[in-house]
């Protein structure tokens, strides 16, 4: 027992860099992902193994290369899964994901790629609860609607009608979910 025993809820490693190939009913994906892992500490245990850590993402991604999972999900759930087998003393874990993806669209007769990045977040719990998050935030333009709003007061114009410029903005959407977030999507 620790001379001061404190819980920990998160400790693990960051910023790891790897190359995720995952085989989608669109062909063969690759993602340049980079992951944190993360298990919590009972008050009793001293510190964490971290060479386990790295022993999992390497076993996964080794996994993934010979075995093409259908999803980035699916390789980071097995992450997840196995960081709680391999810490034993602890009861949650939780490992995130960050990589860009391409979406393909088409602009004025373009085709066009837009990159998006993505997030995804798996928490398992050794009781069997699970919750996965994905985020995906995309650059984009709006109008400013200070200007809208001023030009509508000054000049009395409908609100959705005044002059204004436009400005970058990021969107992110964010689902959250105990099932499979992707539920069929593989990209």
């Amino acid at each position: 027992m620790p001379e001061i025993a404190l819980k920990v809820d998160r400790v693990g490693i960051e910023g790891v860099r790897k190359r995720i190939v995952t085989q989608s009913p669109e062909g063969k994906l690759q993602f340049d992902t980079i992951m944190n892992a993360y298990v919590d500490l009972p008050r009793e245990q001293r510190g964490i193994h971290m060479s386990r850590n790295v022993e999992v993402f390497e076993e996964a991604i080794e996994r993934a290369g010979s075995e093409r999972p259908a999803s980035l999900e699916e390789v980071l759930s097995e992450i997840c899964s196995n960081l709680i087998k391999k810490h034993e003393y602890t009861s949650r874990a939780e490992v995130v994901g960050k990589t860009t993806y391409y979406l393909e669209g088409d602009f004025n007769s373009s085709e066009v790629y837009q990159a998006a990045d993505v997030t995804m977040k798996i928490m398992i719990e050794r009781d069997g609860n699970d919750e996965r998050r994905i985020a995906v935030t995309i650059p984009g333009m709006s109008v400013c609607p200070s200007a809208q709003r001023s030009f509508h007061e000054f000049e009395e114009t409908p609100l959705n009608k005044p002059p204004s410029h436009t400005q970058r903005a990021n969107i992110t959407v964010e689902a959250r979910t105990k099932e499979s977030v992707l539920g069929g999507v593989h990209a």
